[in-house]
């Protein structure tokens, strides 16, 4: 005798199947307002909006047209009717026609500290013409008088006594300076350089001062040896760097 064998997978016909689980009734498939949500007993009681709602950045643009009061600019509106551009703009220029709009002229000067980002100054509306008028001669006085004050008397003689100070004070380092260089069996020679002469810190061999391309020289006569030569080429680049902060 043979049993019968059953399905275990047949599904259960009472358990809800997920297309159902998802159905939306018929009543949430519309919005409906109601009048208790509103907070108002009656139309009378709602607040009156005088501006097009969701429309801010137009009615700014609007505001800062027509706050130029200057001839040849228009204003350029457009839209769906019924959205309340007619009422907006007709009561946008009745806030106008009495509202005082303070004006200022924005004069860009120059940035001593930033070439590429000139400095702004505002004034009331109408100076700005007469501030660089003002600019204009203050540049010109200034290409007169600067160059005056390096000619007075009073300037040249500062920058004498200022001149004749520094240099007094140059040949006292270098008096210094000359001293340590002899002590350390060296000698500050002129030697030319183009047009002119410079100073030169020159190792003194035998009694004499001679450059350091001829040390070795000294070197194959045996006048020296090579570890010598090395100590006076140290010697001479730490008394030339003495030198230079002197100069």
């Amino acid at each position: 005798m043979k049993k019968k064998k059953t399905n275990r997978t047949t599904q259960d016909k009472t358990t809800p199947s997920r297309t159902s689980s998802l159905e939306i009734p018929l009543a949430k498939l519309r919005w409906k307002c109601s009048p208790e949500d509103l907070g108002i007993g009656s139309m009378e009681e709602a607040e009156h909006v005088t501006e097009i709602i969701g429309q801010d950045r137009a009615l700014r643009a609007l505001r800062v047209g027509l706050e130029m009061q200057h001839h040849g600019y228009n204003i350029f509106v457009t839209g769906d009717s019924g959205t309340g551009r007619t009422t907006t703009i007709k009561r946008l220029l009745e806030e106008f026609e009495t509202r005082r709009v303070d004006l200022t002229d924005k004069c860009y000067v120059h940035n001593f500290h930033d070439p590429d980002s000139p400095l702004m100054i505002a004034l009331p509306a109408g100076q700005g013409a007469s501030f660089r008028k003002d600019i204009a001669g203050l540049l010109t006085e200034l290409v007169k008088g600067i160059p005056a004050v390096f000619e007075s008397r009073r300037y040249q003689e500062q920058r004498k006594a200022t001149l004749e100070h520094f240099q007094e004070r140059q040949r006292s380092v270098l008096k210094d300076l000359e001293r340590k260089v002899k002590e350390k069996g060296f000698e500050v020679v002129q030697v030319q350089q183009g047009p002119g002469m410079r100073p030169e810190i020159a190792p003194v061999i035998e009694g004499s001062p001679i450059s350091i391309d001829q040390l070795q020289s000294k070197v194959d006569e045996g006048v020296m040896t090579h570890g010598e030569m090395q100590r006076l080429i140290v010697q001479q680049g730490e008394l030339e760097r003495l030198m230079d902060i002197a100069m």
